[in-house]
């Protein structure tokens, strides 16, 4: 059932910040019940194919509006068909309610599992196809070959994290492409990034969305886990450590500033080297 407060009352209690759809201006009514399955058990990322917005908030919210405008047209029942949005600039913003159903993803290649990701792609539905009852969707509102930041990579694993941190997504849900499930080119060069997003929503859910350490410095990947038992053999495992064995991708580390293809041909030349 739609329950607005209680999903904003639990997101906020992780301290993830979102803008509000009354904030943005959006005109829809989300109040209406649409059943879901709770918890999600996996997200997936996908592009607007718009025009990206200026680095203000006044100009996100007119692209945030116009993608509502968009969802509103395609699926009048629906409203804007995406859980949330990501700017370039790092600032997320609330869409569809998380707690209704309309997460724009539906698994037109009835795939059981996810060929590159990893992780059933069924829905625990008697429509094991239509994953939008038991999946949750972040959009990145910009055309598919628009640079894409590691603002905006962080803001989406944050926000991954705080829906499994309060009880809102399954701890092990994975990212996935709406290509994935469908001929799509969505989310365009995005796609090649979701190692790195899911290495960030590891990392965001095992320390935190503000993590820190005991003296009140900033959570780093040499820093233990926080309540982690040890190891068998009595070592303490890192926050490096525990992405490492649930991510390769971390182990080559963050890329500062925008994706453009040169800098993720590099990268991904330096994931393949770490394979070898």
């Amino acid at each position: 059932m739609t329950d607005i407060p209680r999903e904003r009352k639990a997101l906020t209690a992780q301290g993830l910040k979102i803008r509000t759809r009354e904030q943005a201006g959006f005109t829809f009514d989300y109040s209406d019940a649409r059943a879901i399955v709770e918890p999600a058990h996996d997200f997936f990322l996908h592009v607007a194919v718009v025009k990206a917005a200026d680095s203000t908030q006044a100009g996100e919210d007119k692209v945030a509006r116009f993608v509502e405008e968009i969802g509103i047209d395609r699926f009048p029942h629906t409203g804007i068909s995406y859980n949330a949005l990501a700017f370039q600039s790092g600032r997320l913003q609330e869409g569809q309610p998380l707690t209704r159903r309309g997460a724009h993803t539906i698994n037109d290649y009835h795939l059981t599992t996810c060929p590159t990701h990893g992780g059933s792609l069924l829905g625990p539905t008697g429509d094991a196809w239509n994953l939008n009852y038991s999946v949750r969707a972040l959009c990145l509102p910009q055309m598919p070959d628009d640079p894409v930041t590691d603002a905006q990579l962080r803001a989406a694993g944050k926000w991954a994290a705080a829906l499994i941190r309060a009880g809102l997504a399954a701890p092990g849900a994975r990212w996935h492409g709406h290509r994935d499930v469908a001929n799509k080119d969505c989310p365009g060069r995005a796609y090649r990034l979701i190692g790195l997003l899911m290495t960030y929503t590891r990392y965001y859910t095992a320390v935190g969305l503000l993590p820190t350490t005991s003296t009140g410095g900033v959570m780093q990947f040499t820093d233990p886990v926080p309540g982690a038992a040890p190891d068998p053999d009595g070592s303490v495992v890192t926050v490096g450590e525990a992405l490492n064995r649930g991510n390769w991708a971390y182990r080559n580390g963050p890329i500062e500033g925008s994706y453009t293809d040169q800098r993720l041909d590099n990268h991904e030349k330096r994931l393949d080297a770490l394979e070898a």
